[in-house]
Formats: structure tokens, sequence, C-alpha cells
């Protein structure tokens, strides 16, 4: 079963549970769209999500907004619980819930700017992950070590299943560089730091000049079969599409909402 949001829905606003998870046990891939919102939460309302599937294999959330994404993660306890236990009949708070499981997770999208912290266990757990997508729209310094998901993401680390990487979002500043004052270097060295390179790679920079330079070192890199981007423009496009042809690497300009989701991974013939 394949549950797609792609408009505005608001979830979370009605005082009834808004329970699917009678219905959505056999869920195995959740697309939500930019536009999906959800409600804060409070103690007259708690949490109206469901606990997603153990056998969820696609998870893909192109919403820019954190708090959905905790929300659908559960990762976080629905009212802060107090110093002391909670005790039976205190109905004003709830106890932390468990962050949910997901070992049969395949394709990971997620473009909000959350902390890598607060998705690390989802991926930890993902042994046959195959598509992993994350967002960060901080601006970064090359120099200072930061939460940022291509340092807690180890490549050597992650399964080797990985076939599809991509990073939205991301800008880093270099001060000391005669070039340019913003670089992706980080980016696409952590694409290379993979055992094995990733075939498909989306490429989703903060605008900056030289954004596309990141796109022509993925064409040289061996290995990179396919790019999503949006930051090519002018002489430098011409010069990247005309490499890549010569070395068989497709290159996809693609706008919001980047490219479709794609499920299962690859596309079955």
């Amino acid at each position: 079963m394949t549950l797609f949001c792609p408009g505005t829905i608001t979830v979370g606003t009605t005082a009834e549970p808004f329970d699917l998870g009678l219905g959505f046990t056999e869920l195995e891939a959740l697309v939500l769209g930019r536009d999906i919102d959800i409600e804060p939460e409070t103690p007259d309302l708690p949490r109206q999500l469901p606990f997603l599937p153990a056998g969820l294999k696609m998870l893909d959330i192109l919403s820019p907004k954190a708090d959905l994404v905790l929300a659908v993660l559960r990762q976080f306890p629905s009212i802060k619980p107090p110093p002391s236990p909670v005790f039976p009949g205190d109905t004003n708070l709830q106890a932390p819930q468990h962050a949910v499981r997901l070992e049969e997770l395949e394709h990971l999208r997620i473009l909000a700017n959350v902390d890598p912290c607060q998705i690390g266990p989802i991926v930890d757990q993902a042994t046959k992950l195959q598509v992993l997508e994350l967002g960060d729209r901080h601006v970064n310094h090359i120099r200072r070590r930061s939460a940022h998901p291509v340092e807690r993401f180890d490549p050597v680390a992650l399964p080797g299943t990985i076939r599809a990487v991509g990073m939205h979002g991301w800008m880093w500043t270099d001060d000391l560089s005669y070039h340019s004052s913003h670089t992706g270097r980080p980016f696409l060295d952590w694409v290379a730091k993979f055992p094995v390179t990733p075939e498909t790679v989306s490429c989703y920079p903060e605008p900056f000049d030289t954004a596309g330079e990141a796109v022509l070192s993925l064409v040289r890199m061996k290995g990179v079969k396919t790019i999503f981007q949006n930051c090519l423009r002018g002489i430098l496009r011409d010069k990247v599409l005309k490499e890549a042809k010569q070395r068989g690497v497709v290159v996809h300009h693609t706008v919001n909402p980047y490219r479709p989701p794609i499920f299962p991974w690859p596309a079955e013939e």
C-alpha cells in the first residue's frame, strides 16, 4: 500500500483521535508533500499521528517543517515528562514514546532542516537502505565541526546497500579561500567516501556563485551515473552537459518538488 499526500492538509486539529494505525499496518510507502502541516501539540490535543508500521519501505517527506518530521518519526515525547515518574491516573502528562523502528526501510528522503541526531536512530537500524537524501539549511563553516549530516552519517558506517544519496540546502563558507567564499567540498567529499560510489546523486545547494561546480565534480566522480540538480547556469551548464554526455552521465534539471519519488528503487521493469 502507498499513501501519497501532495496537497495542503492540516493534521491534528480535531479533538477525536486521528487513528490510521489499523488501516495502515500494511503500508509500504508514505509520501508527504511540501504543503503538509501539523498543529502544535498541547495537553488537550495529544499527538494525532499514528506510529509508522514496522514494514515501511519508503518514507519521503518533502515538507520543510521540522515539527512535522519529528512528529512522523515519533522521536520525542508527546508532552515533556516531569522529573518524577508518571503515576497511573495522571492525565496531564504522558510518558515518553518509543522511537519508531523501521528495519525494512529502503528509501528515506527528509528535506526539512532536522538535527541529524534525530534521524540517526532510523538510519542506523535501516540495514536495507538504498536511498538517503537529507536537508540542511544552515550556512556551515568549513573549518568548524557542526551537527551536519555529513558529520553524523559516516558513509563507511552506512549500509553497503545504498545506491542513491542527496543533500538539499547545503552551503559552506571558507573565509581563507582565494577562489570563492562558499564551497560544496564537504558534500563532495562525503559522496566520494562511500565504499561503493552511489549511482545517483541529488545536488541541491543554497544559491551561490560557484554552486554549479559541484555538479561538474560529480560528473567526474567515477561510479556516478545520474545527477539531479538545480544549480547549473550559463557557460558552466554547457560545459557540464557536454562532459556528462562524453562520460555517459545523465544530468537532470529539476526544481520543486525536485524529482518525483520512486519506489521500488530503481523502478522495476
